[in-house]
């Protein structure tokens, strides 16, 4: 986010973020992830053993008191180990973008593809599009057409219609907010929605402190407890309004009640730096406001001689 709003600074610029979604820990093959794994320097026992550990799985499906019958699994990762995310890496190390104007964001089976366009230039951004789906066929990553979502952040007056992203015959929705890890993105770089969760979510992790409280604990764990619960979460708002910082701070003033210590408040939005930086940046560049205007055109003379 922070590459795409200095990229907004610039005239003339838009962003369109693409997300892929895919079911690539269910279809990955084990041969192409050995040779993958080689051709990266893994020594063959580590090999051999990721190959032991993906071959030959015994899965069962259990609903109530019905237990289905047992099936042997020989391709894909297991959901929910610590490994599968890694060896997604891996596989799809190949995949990466040189160029400072097209971003690739990898996590777990998820890829974003961030394209920073200028003058209406979409040549590059299209490219890596087209790219990314002729490498999912070759190392057979099924893409999901229907859960990818588009979202394009424009604030030109002058601002043309952007054609649509095809992928096999399907039209790619257009979202005006997306749910990004765990922030909200919205196209017009609105938080509302983001404060919205990152309240409810906070709320919920102050039902633990509840019960730490609960259990006599003194308050410097409490304190640790919410650092890592709560104050990890709240940190992430972003531009937010008069309003939504309201909202975050009845969730501190909550805390306080609970933990009855002071905390102060830590929501200092992304915008805000920017704007800081955009400042130091001007006023390194101007000339000092002590001087007079007379005094500034005779300095502007002396330098152009």
């Amino acid at each position: 986010m922070n590459g795409a709003l200095y990229h907004l600074d610039c005239s003339r610029t838009y962003v369109r973020m693409l997300f892929h979604y895919s079911s690539a820990f269910n279809i990955i093959p084990p041969d192409k992830l050995e040779g993958k794994l080689t051709d990266l320097g893994v020594p063959p026992t580590a090999c051999n053993w990721i190959l032991d550990f993906l071959m030959d799985r015994q899965q069962v499906v259990k609903m109530g008191d019905k237990v289905l019958a047992q099936l042997t699994v020989s391709t894909g990762s297991l959901r929910g180990s610590c490994l599968s995310p890694k060896l997604f890496t891996l596989y799809t190390s190949e995949s990466f973008s040189t160029r400072e104007d097209t971003i690739i964001i990898k996590y777990a089976n998820d890829k974003t593809n961030l394209g920073l366009i200028e003058g209406g230039h979409e040549s590059v951004y299209r490219e890596k599009v087209n790219s990314i789906l002729d490498y999912g066929e070759e190392n057979d990553l099924i893409l999901s057409v229907g859960k990818t979502k588009e979202l394009i952040m424009d604030f030109r007056k002058k601002a043309c219609p952007q054609q649509d992203i095809n992928i096999k015959g399907t039209v790619v929705e257009r979202a005006d907010c997306h749910r990004f890890l765990t922030l909200q993105v919205a196209a017009n770089l609105s938080w509302p929605l983001n404060t919205t969760a990152t309240v409810k979510k906070a709320q919920q992790c102050l039902y633990f402190i509840r019960l730490l409280r609960k259990a006599d604990l003194s308050h410097r764990p409490l304190t640790q407890a919410y650092k890592g619960l709560v104050k990890s979460i709240l940190t992430n708002d972003g531009n937010t309004t008069q309003t939504e910082r309201k909202a975050l701070q009845r969730v501190i003033k909550t805390a306080e009640r609970i933990i009855k210590i002071k905390i102060p408040f830590h929501g200092h939005d992304i915008h805000t730096m920017l704007q800081e930086g955009s400042t130091r940046h001007h006023k390194r560049n101007t000339p000092s406001s002590t001087h007079t205007p007379e005094e500034q055109t005779v300095n502007i003379q002396s330098q152009m001689q």
